[in-house]
């Protein structure tokens, strides 16, 4: 199965209203994978963005998706590549 992958380059400490922000981002990610979209969500453990895994398969669609992001007028990068799950 094809799926996005797609790795977010977000600065946290440059969002003056991150306490706002992320708990409107953890709740459309939540949703977003109780719907079947979002398979993986990785969070960089040095706070510059992430890395998330879609089942959708073709990179307008997964485009489409994160522009509803709430952080993603933050976004400073958000490169896209297709997967295919080995294993």
């Amino acid at each position: 199965m094809t799926r996005v992958f797609i790795d977010i380059l977000n600065y946290m400490d440059k969002i003056p209203n991150l306490n706002e922000l992320l708990p409107k981002e953890l709740a459309h990610t939540t949703e977003l994978k109780e719907k079947g979209i979002l398979t993986h969500l990785f969070i960089k453990k040095d706070n510059t963005g992430a890395i998330l895994v879609m089942n959708v398969d073709n990179f307008d669609k997964a485009k489409e998706i994160v522009a509803t992001m709430p952080m993603f007028s933050y976004f400073e990068k958000v490169d896209y590549s297709y997967i295919e799950e080995e294993y």
